[in-house]
């Protein structure tokens, strides 16, 4: 949901607008001292996407978002200088972690657990293990050797760390394609929808859409469709284009 923050700027004026860009920033360095590195790119790219957007359906208004960009950087920075190095350390350790990905014991969980998806879908591709069994299912895993003293019952018993292998070792090819279709839908239809909709001054609706992207890119990383929040993203984003539809009708029979 950050880029629903990052809206904030452009949705409001004085003294609120500064302290909405100064909240961004708290909200980005709290996310960082957090550790979760498919967070950071997660949002990294939501953010990324609400500028792209914004700067396309607000061609006028790119110096807001020029002016909005530089004064967070400088806060971002000011607050890399004066934080005290207990609040960094932990940003600067998970970043070290990228020159030695092969070793992370995370990454290789997480590989063990997509090849434990796959295996449930040979096992079952039309309907898979079933909803809710990923981890009530045993599967003789192969475990990668730099992984230290792999326990297959524990491994078994953990979240799949990945949203959609997970659906697909669950629920097969009968709940996958559904679910990929709805995707393409959201994602074809939504793009001109919202930016349909920030043209007529609604900016909501293009954070709506860094948020599903962001979101989207966390769920390789996170055993999150089950959950309230996607659906709650993907409902609105339906109604985005459900509503851009109506308005077009609206203005074709006028």
């Amino acid at each position: 949901f950050a880029p629903f923050a990052i809206a904030l700027p452009f949705l409001t004026k004085g003294i609120w607008q500064r302290w909405s860009t100064l909240a961004i920033a708290s909200l980005l360095i709290a996310i960082a001292v957090n550790g979760s590195r498919s967070s950071w790119i997660a949002v990294m790219l939501g953010l990324v996407t609400f500028s792209m957007l914004y700067a396309y359906s607000q061609p006028r208004r790119t110096g807001k978002l020029v002016t909005f960009m530089i004064v967070l950087l400088i806060i971002l920075t000011l607050a890399v200088y004066f934080l005290p190095f207990e609040v960094l350390e932990p940003i600067s350790t998970r970043l070290a972690t990228f020159e030695s990905v092969e070793d992370d014991r995370s990454l290789v969980t997480r590989q063990v657990m997509i090849q434990k998806s796959l295996e449930l879908f040979r096992d079952n591709p039309l309907f898979g293990a079933g909803l809710g069994r990923f981890s009530r299912t045993y599967v003789d895993l192969e475990i990668p050797t730099n992984y230290a003293r792999p326990n297959l019952d524990r491994l078994n018993r953990i979240a799949s760390h990945n949203s959609y292998a997970k659906h697909l070792g669950e629920t097969g090819l009968g709940g996958t394609i559904p679910f990929a279709l709805f995707m393409v839908v959201l994602v074809f239809r939504g793009l001109p929808a919202v930016v349909k909709m920030a043209r007529q001054g609604e900016i909501w609706a293009i954070a709506l859409f860094g948020s599903f992207v962001g979101q989207g890119i966390h769920m390789w990383t996170i055993d999150n469709l089950g959950n309230t929040a996607p659906w709650f993203i993907y409902g609105m984003l339906a109604g985005v284009i459900e509503r851009s539809r109506h308005m077009q009708e609206v203005v074709t029979n006028a």
